[in-house]
């Protein structure tokens, strides 16, 4: 869990570096940020599922069926599709701003 926790990290601060140090468009830095993106989207899948299957067990041990799960994972995932959305529009209508070379 920790290696699923650090990659993103590592991920993200590896392509802040290669985008201010260098071009920002380069193949490398473009498949970086391809990398830590699917590594963040990777392990909210894992949480929501390890959630669900703690639910499950808890489940079969107790008899009960607590709903908090089902509206956890609702309430969680159309904030984060929300903001994802609202980022990528942000980002389609912010007019890029480009440092001049020293």
């Amino acid at each position: 869990m920790v290696i699923a926790v650090s990659m993103p990290l590592a991920g993200g601060l590896f392509a802040r570096y290669k985008s201010e140090s260098s071009r920002w468009d380069t193949p490398g830095a473009l498949q970086i940020k391809g990398i830590h993106r699917t590594f963040g989207y990777l392990l909210i899948g894992v949480s929501q599922a390890s959630i669900y299957y703690g639910w499950h067990a808890y489940n079969k041990v107790t008899g009960e069926t607590p709903g908090f799960v089902t509206y956890s994972s609702v309430v969680f995932l159309s904030v984060l599709a929300l903001l994802e959305t609202h980022h990528r529009l942000f980002r389609l209508r912010s007019k890029p701003t480009f440092k001049k070379p020293t």
